[in-house]
């Protein structure tokens, strides 16, 4: 006779249960054990760099091994480093999360003495002027004149500059040894440089002082000044130009990567102009219906009018368009607004794109349009009673080639 299986079953689940969670326990406690030799090794291998004064070296194995197993030796280690390459902010930043970690203990008071002294370390502050040659004056006392390099301890400064009867003062603020740079431009009212054109970040260079990159625009005593533009795999160039006060003096950059002339040229007072002969490619997405069309238009500076003729919505199409580029850069983003007869239906068109300047040359170019916008427009029935309105949504890719 066979007895009931019930406990026998029950008896024997609990011990897999039992036995499970004691693997589980024992796997666990292997990969801490893992961990933490691995922590070990990378804090030997950080202490080895540091012997080496491999300090980059040694906070990468001191922030590998406090990943595996945080430790305040391994963070302290990491921000005593950071000293020592002088990243004194990125130091400071370490010392403090060694302080929430650190028990009491001598080394721990000792950091919290030191800390706010790496706030404090002297830093190299430059003082520069255009024109050059001012007086300067820091914390109201002298210091010397423009062009100006002097170390000053940390923390807030007031420098006031003078030169014959132009005054300027400024607040610095100096903190963990890192060098401030600051720059006046005096001589009565001021006008405008706007330096702008391709390639995108190259270095703005005026009167020989760096004062951003392009497109820059900065404020310059009036008066001639030379403007010089670099970047890095491309050919330097330098150029004068005239700054009137109150006014702005537009001076475009295309620089060329060969070692022909770069082409930089001053616009003077008035502002570019360009025609532009495109083909345009698309589809209206909610009738799927196709776009093909020609376009003609004129550009001044950074607003342009075009006309449309082609093919949509089956039936011819004639339109027009008023376009503002956002930018004045290689890339630029666009709105539009316009108007058309025909193809789709007579009504208003708003669309927003991207335009590249694939090419830019001295009289003829090449760029590429992408837009997606909507429109709304009426049709009327064949009889010519009924007139439906609607909306659609035109994606359109142009081509166009421009002449200066």
């Amino acid at each position: 006779m066979l007895s009931r299986p019930g406990p026998y079953f029950h008896h024997n689940s609990e011990q897999v249960r039992v036995t499970a969670l004691l693997v589980l326990v024992a796997v666990v406690r292997i990969a801490h054990a893992d961990d933490r030799e691995d922590a070990r090794t990378e804090f030997a291998a950080g202490q080895q760099s540091d012997k080496d004064q491999d300090y980059a070296g040694a906070i990468e194995h001191y922030m590998r091994a406090n990943e595996l197993k945080p430790h305040p030796f391994a963070v302290y280690n990491i921000a005593a480093d950071y000293e020592r390459l002088g990243q004194l902010r990125e130091a400071a930043r370490w010392y403090e999360q060694y302080l929430q970690a650190a028990p009491p203990s001598p080394e721990r008071d000792k950091v919290s003495r030191e800390l706010p002294g790496l706030r404090t370390k002297p830093s190299s502050l430059s003082v520069r002027s255009i024109p050059a040659g001012a007086r300067v004056r820091i914390d109201n006392k002298n210091a010397g004149s423009t062009p100006l390099n002097v170390t000053l301890p940390g923390g807030n400064h007031h420098v006031t500059i003078d030169r014959d009867a132009d005054h300027d003062e400024r607040d610095v603020t100096l903190e963990y040894g890192e060098p401030n740079d600051v720059l006046f431009t005096l001589s009565g009212t001021p006008g405008t440089a706007y330096v702008f054109g391709t390639p995108a970040g190259a270095y703005v260079a005026i009167d020989n002082i760096t004062v951003g990159s392009v497109p820059a625009t900065v404020q310059l005593p009036a008066g001639p000044h030379t403007v010089r533009i670099s970047a890095s795999g491309y050919s330097t160039y330098e150029t004068g130009t005239v700054v009137e006060p109150g006014k702005t003096a537009q001076v475009e950059v295309r620089l060329q990567r060969d070692l022909g002339a770069v082409d930089v040229q001053q616009s003077g007072p008035k502002l570019p102009f360009q025609y532009s002969f495109g083909a345009v490619g698309g589809v209206a997405i909610s009738s799927n219906d196709p776009i093909i069309l020609g376009r003609i238009g004129a550009q001044f500076a950074q607003y342009e009018g075009a006309l449309t003729l082609g093919y949509a919505g089956q039936t011819t199409e004639f339109g027009f368009l008023f376009r503002w580029y956002v930018l004045p850069t290689v890339v630029t983003p666009y709105l539009s607004i316009g108007y058309a007869w025909g193809g789709l239906g007579f009504g208003y068109d708003f669309n927003g794109g991207l335009r590249w300047d694939v090419t830019r040359g001295d009289k003829v170019g090449f760029s590429l349009l992408a837009d997606f916008g909507l429109r709304t427009y009426a049709n009327s029935d064949a009889s010519g009673g009924t007139t439906a309105n609607a909306l659609t949504y035109p994606l359109e890719l142009t081509a166009e080639i421009v002449f200066r």
